[in-house]
């Protein structure tokens, strides 16, 4: 066995068997301040970004139409 770089990470191959395995990482990532307690992962920045895009934007446009 030996591991070698690819464009995704580190693979173990296993070069005897020609066996090639591709591990997962699953990584938690938090943006915000732990101080505040304001903490918020990728998943939630994007449930924040859609919310924003289909529902904010689009009332606003409505709104706007009917203002004109």
């Amino acid at each position: 066995m030996e591991s070698e770089r690819t464009d995704y990470g580190y693979d173990i191959v296993c070069r005897g068997s020609y066996k090639h395995l591709k591990p997962k990482v699953i990584s938690l990532v938090e943006f915000g301040e732990q101080e505040s307690g304001i903490l918020m992962t990728i998943e939630g920045i994007a449930q924040i970004y859609n919310f924003i895009t289909e529902k904010v934007l689009i009332d606003l446009a409505s709104f706007a139409q009917k203002s004109s």
